[in-house]
């Protein structure tokens, strides 16, 4: 079932550990933020003495999440409001409940630490149709409440290229749309992302009670780097804005050929499709093309995160992974969210290896580089976390000049244990 048998005379180059310089801007007091931000907008007019006000919750891993969605809890009763959070995933958590609430529980989202009721559903309504003649849907709980605050990470989208991808409007047509509402937007592939998700977005908040949206943009070194309390009808505009900005000063390789990338370990709480296509270079999408940047041969994944609760959509982005990834496999919820998603082409199973060893040499093996010993290596702990990596000695040689890519430490040589786990020193 596994590849159990090494390569014959596989050698790894030399690897560096290197620091990538970004720009990296911050917000020093996220509390003192939120609380300038909503005083920028007429929410004090929506909000009245016992509104019920749902605050969204998504099933991305956003820096500081819990701290954000409690502040803004905060701001709401201060208002008079009766905040809950509402969990907001498409077809996360395999479309249940339970699944969503143990996604939210990983995040620290609990009524506990909220100071405020979390609700988990699955139900929706139809409220309108977009100008496609196509029903749009919509959560049941929410759209009785007394108003919407949406939040979410504005980033770029893992399956297309657009002035909108994933955001606040996002959030509010497939977030708040539930499995049903994800599938008819996914079921039309980058059309209806590219196209359908902004129009479904505005019936929505023509329709139900929108009364804000925050947006969240991270740095490359995954610290907040900007928070935006925007009107219901400046959403969209906005958002346009701050993806151009969130492009500007997110993570990504500062060179452009590897022959091979090393992945410690992927996931949904570190992508949409557990990792960064932006990032790697792939989409695989039928009829999509590929942005040549950077240009990666071969992708051996190591591991998956707990928080991704066996959901490895996505995993055919990579070509080889371990036994230890491919049996965290929860097939239920990974084949729920992969058929939704309409993208079966990378949720197709890799060769599954032993172990790292065989994962790694095998990739290197196949990788098509004339001289496997100065071969252009690169390791990561995960495509969210690219200030610290490993690359090795031809990179680096060609990089010399590049001084936004630092050298810490010196060259090593990857090893393996007895199990053929890698041995190689941690980033942090």
């Amino acid at each position: 079932m596994y590849l159990k048998r090494l390569p014959e005379n596989i050698e790894l180059p030399e690897m560096i550990k290197v620091k990538q310089k970004f720009d990296t801007p911050s917000v020093e007091d996220i509390e003192e933020r939120i609380s300038n931000e909503f005083k920028k907008t007429n929410i004090n007019k929506k909000i009245k003495p016992g509104s019920r006000i749902a605050i969204t919750a998504g099933s991305r891993g956003i820096k500081k999440i819990n701290e954000i969605l409690s502040l803004i809890v905060k701001e709401v009763k201060s208002l008079g409001g009766e905040p809950f959070i509402i969990s907001a995933m498409g077809s996360h958590g395999g479309n249940t409940v339970k699944g969503q609430r143990e996604i939210l529980e990983s995040y620290g989202i609990t009524e506990a630490k909220m100071g405020a009721p979390v609700i988990c559903a699955v139900d929706v309504v139809e409220i309108g149709k977009n100008s496609f003649g196509m029903p749009v849907y919509f959560d049941k709980i929410a759209l009785t409440s007394d108003g919407i605050i949406a939040v979410n990470r504005i980033k770029t989208h893992t399956d297309y290229t657009g002035s909108i991808e994933s955001g606040i409007l996002k959030m509010l047509s497939i977030g708040l749309g539930r499995e049903k509402g994800a599938t008819q937007i996914h079921e039309l592939g980058v059309r209806g992302l590219n196209k359908v998700l902004p129009d479904s977005s505005k019936v929505i908040i023509e329709k139900a009670p929108v009364i804000l949206g925050i947006g969240i943009i991270e740095n490359a070194l995954l610290d907040i780097a900007h928070i935006e309390a925007v009107e219901p009808a400046n959403i969209e505009k906005r958002e346009i804005k701050l993806l151009k900005w969130a492009k500007e000063i997110s993570p990504k390789f500062l060179f452009k050929n590897i022959d091979l990338l090393i992945i410690d370990e992927i996931g949904k709480n570190i992508s949409g499709v557990c990792m960064d296509t932006k990032v790697i270079g792939r989409m695989m999408i039928w009829g999509v093309k590929e942005s040549g940047y950077p240009k990666i041969n071969r992708i051996a994944a190591l591991d998956l995160t707990d928080e991704s609760h066996g959901n490895v959509i996505g995993i055919g982005l990579s070509d080889i992974i371990t036994k230890k990834l491919y049996e965290k496999i929860d097939f239920d919820i990974y084949y729920t969210n992969i058929l939704v998603s309409s993208f079966i082409d990378r949720g197709k199973i890799p060769i599954v290896a032993e172990n790292d060893e065989v994962a790694i040499k095998w990739a290197l093996k196949t990788c098509w580089a004339e001289n496997k010993k100065i071969s252009k290596v690169v390791k990561i702990k995960n495509t969210l976390m690219l200030e610290e990596i490993f690359i090795s000695k031809t990179i680096f040689d060609e990089q010399k000049e590049n001084n936004r890519i630092q050298p810490i430490g010196e060259f090593i040589n990857f090893e393996f244990d007895e199990q053929g786990a890698l041995k190689a020193p941690s980033f942090y």
